[in-house]
């Protein structure tokens, strides 16, 4: 049995069909330093190809899926089962979410492949101009929006609340 079975426990199970990948992160970053040493929450070793990760959460938060050295977004609640699948894809490994929620946990990678396929996420050293970089940021927030509005509406308020705010 494991060491969290309790209703606060938040359990990642999944495969990888590369065998390269024998690690998997669970990660918390700080809100105000991104860049600084993240809190790890869980780390899995691979054995034939399965992992499975799990920690403690005592209310919804955003973790990040780490999988060599790129990360994955997810809200994710306590009591929730994630289960994933790592495949190589055209950037490296490419972490997909399974199951009953699905949508929800791979809302951050659908919206990133909505919003990049249109127009990319601005830099400002693509436009040296800041009314045309002003206006690439205010496209780029309108497809966010209306992607997470148009998608995932009938998700939980608080899901729903947080990625407004992340995308403000």
């Amino acid at each position: 049995t494991s060491a969290f079975s309790g209703e606060n426990s938040v359990k990642f199970i999944g495969f990888s069909s590369d065998s390269s990948i024998t690690k998997v992160q669970i990660v918390k970053f700080s809100y105000l330093w991104h860049n600084f040493e993240p809190l790890i929450l869980s780390e899995g070793e691979a054995v034939n190809g399965r992992f499975e990760l799990e920690f403690e959460d005592e209310r919804p938060d955003v973790v990040s899926v780490v999988i060599l050295g790129r990360t994955t977004d997810l809200y994710v609640s306590p009591g929730d089962s994630i289960y994933f699948q790592i495949e190589p894809g055209k950037n490296g490994a490419e972490i997909r979410f399974i199951g009953d929620s699905e949508r929800k946990h791979n809302y951050y990678s659908l919206s990133d492949e909505f919003v990049n396929s249109n127009v990319g996420t601005p830099r400002f050293s693509e436009y040296k101009d800041l009314s045309l970089f002003r206006n690439a940021v205010d496209e780029w927030f309108e497809l966010k929006m209306s992607f997470l509005n148009s998608n995932y509406s009938s998700e939980a308020p608080d899901f729903l609340e947080y990625w407004r705010n992340e995308i403000s």
